[in-house]
């Protein structure tokens, strides 16, 4: 499956960080996980930084950074393996849909038993909340997460963190699937509907 977004698409002047960004990743080859998500979380940190300081706009003819992002970490993962991602045949246990469109993603939340986010810990992942675990649990979903700093503080009831230890989540995955968790309670999710964090930021300006 051909990617959907690329340094072929990506054409307008404020997309060239991102162009820079993927001209730079096809030239490495990363030799563990760490090294690749470290490359890819300080990616996301550099484009920020210049999307705020209007040097790079979310894109062109692609869904924002979103799709730019979800190529490069599977460019910087192909890169580390070895491996293709996009043509990958049948792997027992695993589904990979490649891209779904946006109005479809819902159908997903919705059939599966339980979400992962598996980071490890470092100070970029410490000062970042994967808006993933607020989506599992609009949903209806539990989750096991890592230990990180945001997560913890939110204390979400559907979200529960674990240290990174390969029995610890097995554990814990088999314990959920065998449970059925009542979903969180509406008010948790409320406060981070994107109207009410609107009316957060208009107090700022009153």
């Amino acid at each position: 499956m051909p990617r959907k977004t690329s340094p072929r698409v990506a054409t307008s002047l404020g997309c060239a960080p991102l162009r820079a960004m993927y001209r730079a990743a096809e030239k490495r080859k990363p030799s563990r996980w760490p090294e690749v998500e470290k490359e890819f979380l300080q990616a996301m940190w550099d484009f920020d930084q210049k999307f705020a300081s209007g040097e790079a706009n979310q894109g062109d003819n692609q869904n924002g950074k979103g799709d730019f992002f979800t190529d490069l970490i599977a460019l910087l993962l192909e890169n580390c393996s070895d491996k293709s991602l996009y043509g990958r045949g049948s792997v027992p246990g695993l589904i990979f849909t490649g891209w779904v469109p946006r109005e479809r993603v819902g159908a997903y939340f919705r059939v599966i038993d339980l979400g992962l986010i598996p980071f490890e810990e470092n100070a970029l992942t410490h000062a970042a909340i994967p808006i993933k675990a607020l989506e599992y649990g609009a949903y209806g979903k539990p989750v096991v997460a890592s230990r990180l700093k945001g997560l913890l503080g939110l204390q979400l009831s559907h979200v529960e963190c674990q240290p990174l230890e390969v029995d610890t989540w097995c554990h814990r995955i088999e314990e959920l699937l065998r449970q059925a968790g009542a979903p969180p309670a509406s008010a948790e999710l409320d406060a981070y509907r994107w109207d009410a964090l609107a009316k957060n930021i208009e107090q700022l300006f009153v």
